[in-house]
Parts: structure tokens; sequence; C-alpha cells
């Protein structure tokens, strides 16, 4: 299976962005509003070298904001929870938080693979990112020559 390019991203980055974030926490910004801020400049400043989509940046922005509902697993709220567009990369950057951080919560990481594997597969027409169908383009119209 091939990883997003926003989850490569994600997990390259985090470190740099969760450090950032940090230090603005400090300047009476609450944890969600430092963290955007922090991925704003961080953006701001890899558009320097690097052409980060803005679609990638808001999408890293889902998956590390949400880290903390793995961590406070709420059973009623679980099924709305993985149904999110962002969930499935959100999961496997807790996976691998999880494994380099060592926080020893593997059993939570089960309990919410199984919350991943009741849910009724997605149709395969669906877009998992966007939500659209992949063919609802419609089809290049060309102009037609005057004689």
């Amino acid at each position: 299976m091939k990883a997003h390019p926003e989850l490569q991203y994600g997990l390259l980055f985090a470190p740099l962005i969760r450090s950032a974030a940090k230090d603005l926490e400090s300047d009476d910004l609450s944890e969600h509003q430092a963290l955007r801020e922090a991925l704003f400049l961080f953006q701001k400043n890899l558009a320097e070298r690097v052409l980060l989509p803005k679609r990638v940046s808001f999408h890293i922005l889902d998956i590390l904001s949400n880290q903390f509902r793995f961590l406070n697993r709420n059973p009623t709220r679980a099924t709305r929870f993985c149904t999110r567009p962002f969930f499935r990369d959100a999961l496997v950057f807790f996976k691998f938080d999880n494994l380099v951080n060592e926080l020893g919560q593997e059993e939570l990481i089960l309990e919410w693979t199984e919350d991943l594997k009741a849910l009724p597969p997605q149709p395969k027409h669906q877009n998992q990112r966007s939500g659209r169908r992949s063919g609802s383009r419609r089809p290049r119209q060309h102009r037609q020559r005057r004689n």
C-alpha cells in the first residue's frame, strides 16, 4: 500500500512543527491555534525550497491536531471519527508516533484498528481524500474550427 504525500510530509516534518507549536503555545495561543500557526510559518519557510500545496498542509494539520482524539477514546464518538477522510492517515501517524516515542499505547491502537475494521467498506469509486468520484470531471471539449 502506498502512503499519501500528506502522511509522508506529516511524518517527516511533525517533530519540527510540534516544537515550533510548543514555542508558540506560551504566547496566549491554544494548542490547536499554536499548531495551525506553526504549520503556517513552516509552510511559508518551506515554500522557498519546496512547493507544498495548501491541500497537503491542511491534511497535515488534520492529522496532527486530531492526535489527542486517539488518547481520549469515546466509544460513542469513535465511529464518527473513523469516518473522517483523514482518519486512516491519522491512525497510521499515531502508530508511528507511538512506536518512535515508545508511548505504550498498543492496546489502544488495537481498539482503533478494530473500530476501523467494523466500518462498512468505502465504495471503490470514491476518492478517499476528497470524497469526490475519481471520474467526476467533465471531458475536455474542443472548439470546432470554422471553415
